[in-house]
């Protein structure tokens, strides 16, 4: 099977060889980027195309119809920018990219304009992105940001009001989730990772915080 037809078969729809390039390009500038710039962990440099790529285009997987995407915390792009090359050019899709780092956020201005590419870059905090109720996305991702608990309490304004949550996570979940459901009603789907064993990505389409439960005592 070629890389290609790999990506086809992680996502379940047909990707151009065009879109595959565009892919491979961010792929070599975060090698490029690395020997300077700490975007990714240097272990998982030389499995990039599995570990990050893939990993991230998998989301797409999990998304039935188009529309606002937001990915929070986008580092070296994983998985916003991976999702903004896989939909680029179809009708009906906005993705942005939350990252306040500024080398990271050179960094996927780079990316930007080296594939020309329809996505927003914007430089601030995520609290301050979340506060804005004009910003609520379709959709919003996070990968190795943070702790379930912590994801969602950072989210919660969003994820309340019907945004779907799409996230990375590991073998830990399961207590992460323990954790975050003694403060929060959480419906939610877990996928097998497609990627990796035993990892997963969770899908959240639903949260309500439990009653009497204030986020400063969590």
């Amino acid at each position: 099977m070629t890389g290609l037809q790999r990506l086809s078969d992680v996502i379940g729809r047909d990707v151009s060889r065009e879109t595959f390039e565009k892919l491979e390009r961010h792929a070599a500038m975060v090698r490029e980027w690395s020997v300077r710039t700490n975007l990714v962990a240097p272990s998982t440099i030389p499995d990039l195309w599995e570990r990050h790529v893939m990993d991230s285009a998998q989301l797409l997987r999990h998304v039935e119809r188009p529309g606002t995407w937001i990915d929070v915390g986008s580092g070296a792009g994983f998985p916003g920018l991976v999702v903004a090359v896989l939909v680029s050019g179809q009708p009906g899709w906005h993705t942005s990219l939350v990252e306040s780092n500024r080398k990271k956020v050179s960094f996927l201005a780079s990316v930007k304009a080296a594939l020309n590419l329809d996505v927003d870059i914007v430089p601030q905090r995520i609290s301050t992105v979340v506060a804005n109720p004009r910003q609520r996305p379709d959709i919003v991702s996070a990968r190795a940001l943070a702790p379930l608990l912590d994801l969602v309490t950072m989210l919660e304004p969003w994820l309340s009001a019907g945004t779907v949550g799409l996230f990375h996570k590991g073998r830990e979940f399961h207590g992460e989730l323990e954790h975050c459901r003694r403060m929060f009603a959480v419906d939610l789907i877990e996928h097998a990772s497609a990627i990796e064993a035993g990892s997963r990505v969770v899908e959240i389409r639903g949260l309500h915080r439990l009653d009497g439960i204030d986020a400063r005592f969590s």
